[in-house]
């Protein structure tokens, strides 16, 4: 009876090669009794289980709860362009079973690169989507003869930002993160730490900063900058203080990750294609010293 009670949504992010997968679990339960027990996710391929995942004690109530989690880099099994992923719910006297669903994966051959973007719809324009696609790895790879030779591919995964995690471990289903405009301004504190924290630990990291910042952004910034005085600061208004001699980004080691951090997204397609750009990017992606100067 119990399991008719209980409803689980699985949602996911695009998933990047041989890197865990970030996933959102809705749980509806419609029960009077509080239901306690941990949700576990078992992720099958060609009948194998290679991945799982489980949450900490839950205790449900009547209504819908969303938690987050991090599933572990599934083994890669054969040719297989999916997975199977069946969710049960474990409480302390039974196992409740529900269908599985199908999560799409990279190919073994493929190189699948994954950019998680903090989105505002209403500010985001033609400059931050040529910005977006102008992060992309195969940027610095030269055109294939045919498009179906491609085998590396950057997709970006569009988050509000108050979907963005707060914890570090969830951003290692990126490879690169763009915090941009609003969607930098509008992350709280806890957000921000966690990103520091990712980066600091191996994380890639594009700041464009804009409109209104509150202190916990300059900080922030001052902290991926290694900045043992602040460097940036905020007018009144809470806008960031420029300087109009300062080149499109600035790029910082931040701990063992990196970071790009710019005044203003690049107006033209001219400026992504220049030789500072494709510098600063082939710094972001952690290229290697002998591959910088075909690039």
């Amino acid at each position: 009876g119990r399991a008719q009670d209980l409803k689980i949504e699985l949602a996911y992010q695009r998933v990047r090669s041989n890197g865990p997968i970030l996933a959102r679990a809705k749980l509806t339960y419609t029960g009077h009794r509080l239901l306690e027990g941990r949700l576990e996710l078992l992720i099958r391929s060609a009948g194998m289980v290679i991945a799982s995942c489980r949450t900490g004690e839950l205790a449900l109530a009547t209504g819908e709860q969303t938690f987050d989690l991090l599933v572990p880099a599934p083994r890669t099994l054969g040719y297989e362009a999916q997975v199977d992923v069946f969710p049960r719910f474990v409480t302390r006297d039974e196992t409740l079973e529900f269908d599985p669903v199908t999560w799409l994966t990279p190919r073994p051959r493929e190189r699948s690169c994954v950019i998680g973007v903090s989105h505002v719809r209403e500010d985001w324009g033609e400059r931050h989507d040529r910005l977006m696609r102008a992060l992309a790895l195969e940027e610095l790879q030269p055109k294939p003869s045919s498009p179906d030779r491609r085998t590396l591919f950057t997709q970006p995964v569009r988050l509000a930002p108050d979907e963005l995690p707060a914890q570090p471990t969830a951003y290692c289903a990126f490879d690169l993160l763009l915090l941009a405009g609003k969607g930098f301004a509008f992350l709280r504190e806890r957000q921000l730490d966690a990103i520091l924290r990712w980066v600091r630990a191996g994380g890639s990291v594009c700041v464009v900063p804009s409109g209104t910042l509150g202190a916990a952004h300059a900080k922030f910034l001052d902290d991926l900058a290694d900045s043992a005085s602040p460097a940036f600061r905020l007018d009144a208004n809470g806008r960031l203080v420029g300087d109009a001699t300062l080149p499109l980004a600035r790029t910082f080691h931040s701990g063992l990750g990196r970071a790009a951090i710019g005044l203003d997204p690049p107006a033209t397609d001219d400026a992504l294609k220049s030789r500072e750009w494709r510098h600063g990017l082939a710094f972001l992606w952690k290229v290697r010293a002998e591959q910088m100067a075909p690039i």
